[in-house]
């Protein structure tokens, strides 16, 4: 767990573990995607490593966002990020 997920009630650790679970699925076939032009050579795991290296550090940005906003008193403001 995260340690953002230490913050969470319990019903929303349960949503937050959903969340990971289907955001692991979306970056998994995302980064084959990307590296499948590449699949039969050589750099076909260079490729695919690059691109689980940028969207994990995305979604951690993401939740550090997350974790911040949710200690703000509007917790509103969270919901501007995904405009």
């Amino acid at each position: 767990m995260s340690a953002y997920s230490a913050t969470l009630s319990p019903a929303d650790k349960e949503l937050f573990k959903k969340a990971q679970s289907a955001w692991k699925a979306y970056a998994d076939a995302t980064c084959k995607l990307s590296a499948a032009p590449v699949a039969a050579g050589s750099m076909y795991g260079a490729y695919l490593s690059s691109c689980e290296l940028n969207l994990s550090e995305q979604r951690r940005q993401m939740l550090e966002y997350q974790a911040t906003c949710e200690k703000s008193s509007e917790r509103t403001d969270c919901l501007e990020q995904f405009k």
